[in-house]
């Protein structure tokens, strides 16, 4: 038989992971969206999807890539819970071009997402419509949700 998280679960990584967060990168902002946030999820069959964005430049600290990495897989071997976040730095955010959010998107993040610790960078993202070919490709395959910065 499969698996199935329970509800203490659910709330012992957002409490882990926000709590590690707060800790060690006071700067990141970690935002979540969707049906466990909501308060609708079916536990055990949900995942928590969200995003982390880093106050930095389109070039990332590998250090602090690696801590975040680090802190989630803790607090994934301690609650076996499925997770699915994007990682963004700010600037790539402000700017919109390679941000592989469309601004509908956006605007529903920004009406929808809670922050759950750090500061608050969702007012400050900008979705951006017009991306033609090679754009929209770079931006897809550099921040997407399988992008090569979010790949594991």
């Amino acid at each position: 038989m499969r698996y199935r998280p329970r509800q203490e679960e659910y709330n012992g990584f957002m409490n882990e992971f926000s709590g590690e967060l707060s800790r060690h990168f006071p700067d990141v902002c970690f935002g979540c969206f969707g049906s466990t946030i909501n308060g609708d999820a079916v536990y055990g069959k949900a995942d928590i999807d969200g995003f982390l964005i880093m106050d930095s430049g389109i070039v990332s600290d590998k250090k602090t890539v690696k801590g975040l990495s680090q802190i989630l897989a803790r607090a994934l071997t301690h609650n076996r819970v499925k997770t699915q976040f994007n990682l963004i730095d700010r600037r790539t955010l402000v700017d919109g071009r390679f941000l592989s959010y469309t601004k509908d998107y956006t605007n529903w993040l920004k009406n929808t997402a809670r922050v759950v610790c750090g500061p608050d960078y969702v007012s400050d993202m900008r979705g951006y419509d017009p991306k033609f070919s090679v754009l929209h490709s770079a931006a897809f395959n550099f921040c997407g949700p399988h992008s090569v910065r979010n790949a594991a």
